[in-house]
């Protein structure tokens, strides 16, 4: 549900009221739009609210690299809050550090068993995957693993930010991701590593399965937007560096360095979080009913 801020207030009129600083950073972080004018025009005033002395110059912060920069409040606070790429790095230096102020805690490894047969699902669920249910949502996490930090906020569909990035360049990123049936998904979700193109996949694969709906990984700032989500940061500067794993409430659930299947590991304990099917399939395949899609994969 969006914030009733970002439904009701022109952002014009909310620079005429005193609206609190934490309100407007929830909407912000949320980014519960596909209007990234809006956004980004909710984002410039956030930062005017953020910072009541304006300096006497300000400056136009330049392309960022993939690898982005950590920002002091001083120079945040110089920088041009017009200016489209100044309110985005201004919005991922606040991302990084709610990020930074999780809890974070290492998930032991789950049994082999457990690996060999979720690699077993996946497979026969990959047989019969047309990606009906999630197709777009999971090309999109995929193309966003591609972006910088600061352009996966918005719910928009990130093919304008892949053009505006890479220009020339996008198609032939993006093209490949586009014709991914069920196989090469299955292909691509390696247990035994820990690239968010096998987090994204397994997912995906999973989802198609499970019942109702069923959240995406998020990739960098989406995981504001979620409560529990299988999250992948991806050339990030916050505390935790480049990393797949579960954000559960406040706290980032990574695994560990010597964890033969990490994948493995994180959708055992997505499963726990989220899923009373798919957790029964990965320990006690036997009690899953028939009503659950999950049990022709199963049975």
């Amino acid at each position: 549900m969006q914030d009733p801020l970002v439904e009701e207030i022109p952002p014009h009129k909310l620079l005429l009221r005193n609206i609190p600083v934490e309100k407007l950073k929830k909407a912000v972080l949320k980014a519960e739009t596909f209007n990234k004018r809006y956004w980004l025009e909710v984002g410039h005033v956030w930062m005017c609210a953020y910072f009541k002395n304006k300096p006497t110059e300000q400056v136009k912060i330049p392309e960022l690299d993939k690898e982005e920069l950590r920002l002091s409040d001083a120079v945040l606070n110089a920088l041009d809050k017009n200016d489209e790429q100044s309110v985005e790095a201004f919005v991922a230096e606040q991302s990084y550090r709610v990020i930074d102020s999780y809890d974070c805690k290492v998930l032991a490894p789950v049994s082999e068993d457990a690996t060999t047969f979720l690699s077993s699902l996946l497979q026969r669920i990959s047989e019969h995957c047309s990606f009906e249910k999630n197709n777009d949502k999971y090309l999109h996490a995929l193309i966003k693993t591609k972006l910088p930090f600061r352009k996966t906020f918005i719910l928009e569909p990130p093919f304008q930010a892949m053009n505006h990035y890479y220009h020339s360049e996008a198609n032939a990123i993006i093209r490949p991701l586009m014709v991914r049936d069920g196989k090469a998904a299955c292909d691509a979700a390696v247990l035994s590593t820990k690239t968010p193109d096998a987090l994204a996949s397994a997912i995906a694969l999973l989802s198609e399965a499970l019942d109702g709906k069923v959240d995406q990984m998020a990739v960098n700032g989406e995981m504001h937007r979620y409560e529990i989500i299988p999250f992948a940061l991806v050339g990030s500067a916050c505390r935790w560096g480049d990393q797949v794993g579960l954000k559960a409430n406040k706290v980032l659930y990574i695994t560990r360095d010597d964890d033969p299947f990490p994948i493995t590991t994180i959708i055992y304990h997505w499963a726990k979080h989220i899923s009373t099917h798919l957790f029964q399939a990965l320990t006690t395949p036997d009690t899953l009913q028939p009503g659950s899609g999950l049990y022709k994969f199963v049975h």
